[in-house]
């Protein structure tokens, strides 16, 4: 159904011609009335109505009442005006079949909502083939149309409200809006991302009528940004982690150089003291001389024979051949054992050495030997760094484990040194640390040859002169894999 306009500038000049004319034609009344038929006739086809049949018979009535002038006149006019009007017609069909071609082709969706509520929404045949649907299909997904779209859309992996979308904001807000960014999950479940842009549609009086909106589909941009993103992560990861390589490779080699600087004094100090020992040997008689020359070599001796114990367990635990022999031992005669073993060390260093160890056995399965090296190399370790202090050994079975603690108030640990305490070569920085002895491999054999046996070593230290308290804890039925 045709909507009725207001005239335009040129039917209004034939309306004042019309007037004009009947208004100087009092004489020939028959002749007014046709003009204005005439006239009448024109406006209608100018108006929406059959042009050409109204165009006849206008042309027909006018000829058939008048003759004169400004009949010809006026019907050269009004052919003008229809011709004028047929090529307006013919220019907005091409246009119009223009549009819809570029609607079909476009590799951009276009949707367009046909009223305000968006109950109605269409879309160009690129826009539904990525949704999964028809291109005569209501593509609106508001539960308030008739039969809506299946498809759902989503940001960040919650499903928006209808409200948020690009047709709806444009109508909700009457302007434009632009670079809305959502993900689509189509019928057949994939994923789609989309940017969408939407402007309001008015009637004459300025009303929204609906909307239009494009959208672009930048899946496969975003999944290449995602990937560089990836590739970008990846790369500075592989940059951390080569500093963090580098800088260990550093670390490494400061160790081994100072590591073979202190292998260098530890064997130099004892060999000297031999070497010292045997002059005296050889220069006197006296028995008290020679009784200390002997007690010289003989400590001195067995430090550098442990020292060499260290050396080769530490190459059996980098070549994977350090062993433990497990069998059925009582752990409170090796730690009593200890005891005595080092009760002289201890004595010599001003420390008092307490024990509390169970008067019963405590049966369990382990290597007898490894366990005597890691409470001599415990209890040592306390005993250097707790001068005329005190160390203290304690022994329980917690449930199907044995737990050996070692405590001393000597000077401590740092709390930033703790992680490392049980790495190879690892000494604390500072004076602390540099005027004892010590190689820096007796704790981290100790860690290795505790894990052989299933078990687990820790350290805990309150600070500088806090002390430091080392627990052990080993299952008595021995190791799963021996």
């Amino acid at each position: 159904m045709s909507t009725t306009q207001p005239p335009p500038a040129t039917a209004r000049s034939l309306w004042a011609s019309v007037d004009a004319e009947e208004a100087a034609a009092d004489a020939v009344p028959k002749r007014a009335r046709g003009i204005r038929t005439f006239a009448r006739g024109l406006a209608r086809a100018i108006f929406g109505h059959d042009a050409r049949r109204l165009e006849t018979q206008a042309m027909d009535h006018a000829v058939r009442r008048s003759d004169g002038e400004a009949m010809r006149n006026l019907a050269a006019q009004a052919t003008a005006e229809l011709e004028n009007a047929g090529a307006t017609i013919r220019e907005l069909r091409k246009q119009l079949a223009e549009y819809e071609t570029l609607l079909r082709v476009i590799p951009i969706g276009i949707s367009i909502a046909k009223d305000p509520e968006c109950k109605v929404i269409v879309s160009n045949r690129h826009h539904a083939s990525l949704l999964g649907q028809c291109p005569d299909q209501n593509t609106s997904i508001d539960p308030r149309a008739k039969d809506p779209a299946r498809f759902r859309i989503v940001r960040d992996g919650v499903e928006i409200a209808v409200e948020e979308l690009p047709l709806h904001r444009a109508i909700a807000e009457e302007r434009e809006i632009t670079d809305i960014e959502c993900d689509v999950i189509t019928n057949n479940g994939e994923r789609l991302t989309f940017v969408g842009h939407g402007a309001p549609l008015f009637d004459e009086d300025h009303n929204v009528q609906g909307a239009v909106a494009a959208f672009a589909n930048i899946t496969e941009r975003k999944r290449a940004e995602e990937r560089l993103a990836a590739s970008e992560r990846k790369h500075r990861q592989l940059a951390l982690e080569n500093a963090r390589l580098y800088e260990e490779a550093q670390v490494a080699l400061r160790l081994r150089d100072h590591f073979v600087a202190t292998v260098s004094h530890e064997l130099r100090s004892p060999l000297a003291a031999i070497i010292g020992a045997i002059g005296i040997l050889k220069s006197t008689r006296a028995e008290k001389l020679i009784d200390r020359a002997s007690d010289i070599i003989e400590r001195n001796a067995l430090r550098q024979n442990r020292l060499i114990e260290d050396l080769l367990d530490l190459s059996r635990i980098a070549t994977g051949q350090l062993r433990v022999d497990c069998r059925e031992i009582n752990l409170a005669c090796v730690l009593n054992d200890s005891i005595q073993t080092l009760s002289t060390v201890a004595e010599n260093s001003g420390v008092t050495l307490v024990s509390d160890i169970p008067p019963v056995a405590i049966d369990m399965v382990a290597d007898a030997d490894r366990l005597h090296q890691v409470v001599w190399n415990l209890i040592s370790n306390a005993i250097k760094f707790a001068p005329n202090g005190e160390v203290r050994l304690d022994a329980r079975v917690e449930g199907d484990e044995a737990v050996i603690s070692v405590r001393d108030n000597g000077s401590g640990i740092d709390p930033e040194f703790l992680p490392h305490v049980f790495e190879q070569f690892r000494q604390a920085p500072g004076d602390r640390m540099a005027s004892k002895k010590g190689i820096g491999l007796g704790l981290a054999i100790v860690r290795h040859i505790v894990e052989l046996h299933g078990g687990r070593v820790f350290a805990e230290s309150e600070g500088h002169g806090k002390g430091a308290k080392f627990v052990v804890s080993l299952p008595l039925r021995g190791p799963t894999n021996p």
